[in-house]
């Protein structure tokens, strides 16, 4: 043991098991450890792919008995999996169990239990370097980085180190200690590179291994593995200066997908880096067109803030009515968003296209829904019993759930953009208006489906003016993809199934803006007015019904709508072109 450089350099060993790389990194020895990777590659690169670089074997402590199962273990596993040489993983390792097993054991002594907890993290944050395996493996373009802190001194606990295979390239970093690491890495320890049968000492910069150019207007992107982040530098400073590097004790990071970018004529790489600050964003593409459309989403965020959502939802549940400044305010702020809308993209192929319309829609829809508490005290002469179950349906959910008052707020807010732009679905998810939005959300927590519900409804505003059975409606659902993803569609044994939970909210859903929409047309009709809401609510009675007659099979569930059957696969999953 400890003598692997030994046995490689001077024996000439293929392969050595390293337990340096396994007792060094346990006791923290990081200084000796990185100087070994140091002496190596100063003699030869080669020689780190001899290396089989383990935790724990039938000699040793488990590893989970000598590196726990936290943040330590997986920062010292991923050094493994992301080094030359050759990864082993121990028996038992993933599990976490803690029995020695010695080469004269016939068969495990202790009953012990996988850990799933510890083998999920495995499955996240281990797996996917395995499968990547190719990145890291090589050792012509390893280099292996010193981090300097402020005092300009080294801090040997940090293992820093870049590897490009083709055109991929990879930086790893871990912080094998307790206490934060902070500082910057620019150029790397030497190593030997053999040119025409001789050797020459070498070092490289890191924005040269990372294939960047020396100049300004370009930026470097790179997306950490381990939490999905993007992260933006500029070039120039990846030069000049390196990369500064922050970690927590025994935090890891792993870059991949590195990649350089030149700037547009609108500065908006620079803009982006100059508002992150150094901090990561989970999708660049997003963040970007937030930078394009910065004046505009200010003025959305003044618009849908979180005031304008409590105003509403209490509004909604019938707690208060809306003041006259409240909704004048509301509709010159909307005007003020829409006229600055046109400067990013003029509306086209819509219907008047006036945000006139818009505002006006705006209007109406906001007075028939904090107006839908007060329908049960209507007079009508028709069936009364039935007509307050119709109007109860909607405001007994309404009233029980924070998150439903979130997203019809966020409805109402969007849906007359379909006034202006030909799709108010479209128009709002080319410009993130939902995300921004949910920043006014008031309820604690909302299904991440919600985007995809909020498509559905603003897709498929005024379906009830076309659509009058419970039939006509799902056979045009049955087409949406939308639709059947909301609504959990899945295959097993040949039978496709569909969530009773998120039916019956897509149910309600469609007869809450249906009720809207009507209640925004015919509010002043009385008689006229409340029979068309107890036609709708007849369409939700069919639904419910077909629902209760399918054992959430979609198959019998179109049969008791009364869905003509042009064969359950291209009902539920359409044209094979389209499947493909």
């Amino acid at each position: 043991w400890m003598m692997e450089g030994y046995f490689v350099r001077t024996l000439g060993m293929h392969r050595v098991y390293n337990s340096a790389f396994m007792n060094m990194l346990k006791n923290q020895d990081n200084a000796e450890y990185r100087q070994t990777i140091k002496n190596t590659i100063e003699f030869d690169k080669d020689i780190l792919k001899r290396f089989v670089n383990f935790m724990n074997n039938p000699d040793e402590d488990t590893a989970v008995a000598q590196f726990g199962k936290g943040d330590k273990y997986f920062g010292v596993c991923t050094i493994m999996l992301t080094m030359p040489g050759l990864p082993m993983i121990g028996h038992g390792q993933i599990e976490g169990f803690s029995e020695k097993y010695g080469m004269e054991f016939r068969r495990a002594y202790w009953d012990e239990q996988p850990d799933q907890e510890l083998m999920d993290r495995h499955e996240r944050e281990i797996f996917p370097l395995m499968r990547r395996r190719y990145l890291f493996s090589s050792v012509e373009n390893f280099l292996l980085y010193d981090l300097y802190t402020d005092g300009n001194s080294v801090n040997e606990n940090v293992f820093a180190y870049s590897n490009q295979v083709g055109g991929a390239r990879s930086l790893v970093l871990y912080n094998n200690a307790y206490d934060r690491a902070r500082g910057w890495i620019k150029s790397s320890a030497g190593y030997v590179e053999k040119v025409d049968g001789s050797k020459e000492h070498r070092r490289r910069e890191l924005g040269d291994a990372l294939g960047l150019h020396a100049e300004h207007g370009y930026y470097c992107l790179f997306r950490d593995v381990r939490t999905g982040l993007w992260f933006i530098r500029r070039s120039i400073e990846l030069h000049e200066r390196g990369l500064y590097v922050n970690l927590n004790g025994y935090q890891s990071q792993v870059f991949l997908e590195i990649h350089e970018v030149r700037d547009n004529e609108f500065g908006h790489y620079a803009q982006l880096a100059d508002e992150l600050a150094g901090s990561g964003v989970s999708n660049i593409e997003e963040s970007l067109r937030d930078v394009a459309l910065k004046p505009l989403l200010d003025l959305f965020s003044v618009l849908a803030n979180s005031r304008t959502y409590s105003m509403i939802s209490q509004a909604q549940s019938g707690e208060h009515t809306l003041s006259e400044d409240f909704r004048s305010r509301l509709s010159a702020d909307y005007a003020r968003f829409l006229r600055l809308a046109e400067e990013f993209r003029p509306a086209r192929g819509s219907g008047t296209g006036a945000p006139a319309a818009a505002v006006s829609d705006l209007e109406h829809i906001l007075g028939a829904t904090v107006s839908v508490p007060y329908l049960d005290l209507c007079k009508f002469t028709g069936n009364v019993a039935a007509y307050r179950k119709a109007v109860g349906y909607y405001q007994t959910t309404l009233r029980e759930r924070s998150d439903i008052q979130d997203i019809l707020t966020t409805w109402l807010l969007l849906a007359p953009l379909g006034e202006v732009y030909q799709s108010a679905a479209g128009i709002c998810d080319e410009w993130g208006l939902g995300k921004r939005a949910s920043r006014g959300f008031q309820a604690e927590s909302i299904d991440d489906s919600w985007p995809q519900l909020l498509r559905l409804l603003l897709s498929n505003r005024g379906w009830w003016r076309t659509l009058h059975s419970a039939g006509d409606l799902l056979a045009e659902l049955i087409h949406d993809s939308d639709a059947t993803s909301f609504l959990g569609f899945n295959e097993h044994n040949g039978t496709v199934w569909f969530n009773r939970e998120r039916f019956e909210d897509l149910v309600w859903w469609f007869y809450a803006i249906a009720l809207i929409d009507q209640c925004a047309e015919s509010l002043d009709e009385d008689e006229a007015g409340c029979a068309k809401l107890l036609d709708l609510y007849a369409i939700v009675m069919e639904l419910h019904a077909a629902e209760a007659a399918s054992g959430y099979k979609v198959a019998k569930l179109l049969e008791a709508a009364g869905v003509p059957d042009r064969s359950s696969e291209d009902q539920v999953d359409g044209p094979a072109e389209e499947k493909k």
